[in-house]
């Protein structure tokens, strides 16, 4: 397999991957609804147990107190309980940016322009690989869309017909 082939593969592949999430939420969906609709109509929160297969079970929630904007609340707590709020130092961004920018990268320890080592910082080596990154032209994507859902269609008429279970004629 050439690299064409591969990267065509790896795209196909993770379209496949795609459609079948997409697949695996729609029916997730209906299951929710169906529990839903279980707790509306019988007033018992769903429960299901499929031997061999699945336990599955409608979380209900519990009533607790959520901090919804944070500012706020440490505002309040300053005024009335100060001894639980705390204050955090740290170098403001572009301070920073500009600090790590100066330093000198061709020795071993991070350092100022005069010399001074920088405590807390580390020099991260170059030419180091790292992820490969394939972008997929549109095109070429919208092509393996069908093709992987040819396939998904495909395993999906596999996957309809139980384990040792032989099809009739």
């Amino acid at each position: 397999m050439n690299r064409a082939e591969m990267i065509q593969a790896v795209l196909r592949w993770e379209q496949v991957a795609e459609q079948a999430k997409a697949r695996a939420a729609a029916l997730r969906t209906q299951l929710a609804e169906q529990a839903r609709h279980e707790l509306e109509t019988q007033g018992t929160v769903a429960s299901w147990k499929i031997p061999g297969l699945a336990s599955v079970a409608l979380p209900m929630s519990k009533p607790a107190a959520v901090v919804t904007n944070p500012d706020r609340l440490v505002e309040w707590a300053r005024v009335r309980m100060p001894h639980a709020v705390e204050t955090k130092y740290q170098i403001r961004p572009a301070n920073l940016t500009a600090l790590l920018g100066a330093v000198d990268l061709t020795g071993e320890l991070p350092a100022t322009e005069d010399g001074e080592l920088i405590p807390g910082v580390e020099i991260r080596p170059g030419g180091v690989p790292g992820t490969l990154a394939i972008r997929f032209d549109s095109t070429a994507k919208k092509s393996e869309q069908g093709e992987a859902e040819t396939m998904i269609e495909a395993l999906e008429e596999l996957l309809s017909t139980p384990v040792g279970i032989e099809p009739a004629p």
